[in-house]
């Protein structure tokens, strides 16, 4: 997930929405996905939940109402709208992952990476996000150990062993045979 970023150097060839991944490119790659970090504090800058999740339009020369707008509407899709006025100290883990997304969604990004998007959440955190990523038109790519998880609303399992592919299905439930 890294390398796809550009944050990390790789071998082979990335695309990212049909763009290569180069030293050229990589402004205009980043700004077509969006990453969920696998700790959600180091991807969250602003003391405040709604400055946070709103800095990436503000960034992007969006007007702060504009993007307070856009990042309520988020927030509120992830059932995390009570959070928008809190400071970030305060959250839960789970409200901190929650925030975290909506600050990656909030620019509306063709290809989402997920870092282990569920780790350290209970069962209706899990459920939410889920249901909640599964409405979503982004392409997702999904680093995750949880794969319950992934099966509610992934299409295609890929198993990675040391960087090689074992397996590339689209059926969880044959993912053990090919483990075997």
């Amino acid at each position: 997930l890294s390398a796809t970023a550009g944050l990390l150097p790789h071998e082979g060839e990335i695309r990212v929405c049909g763009v290569r991944l180069e030293k050229k490119t990589i402004a205009r790659v980043r700004g077509r996905l969006g990453l969920l970090f696998n700790v959600p504090e180091d991807q969250l800058l602003l003391p405040g939940v709604i400055d946070d999740v709103a800095f990436g339009l503000v960034r992007r020369g969006v007007p702060y109402r504009e993007a307070e707008s856009r990042a309520m509407e988020i927030l509120d899709g992830l059932s995390a709208a009570h959070l928008a006025r809190l400071p970030l100290h305060r959250l839960s883990h789970g409200q901190k992952v929650r925030v975290a997304l909506a600050g990656v969604l909030v620019t509306e990004p063709e290809l989402l990476l997920l870092d282990e998007p569920s780790a350290g959440l209970d069962p209706p955190g899990r459920r939410r996000l889920s249901e909640y990523l599964r409405g979503l038109d982004s392409t997702m790519l999904v680093a995750t150990h949880d794969l319950e998880f992934a099966a509610s609303f992934c299409g295609r399992f890929l198993f990675l062993e040391k960087g090689r592919f074992l397996v590339d299905d689209p059926d969880p439930a044959r993912i053990s045979t090919h483990l075997e």
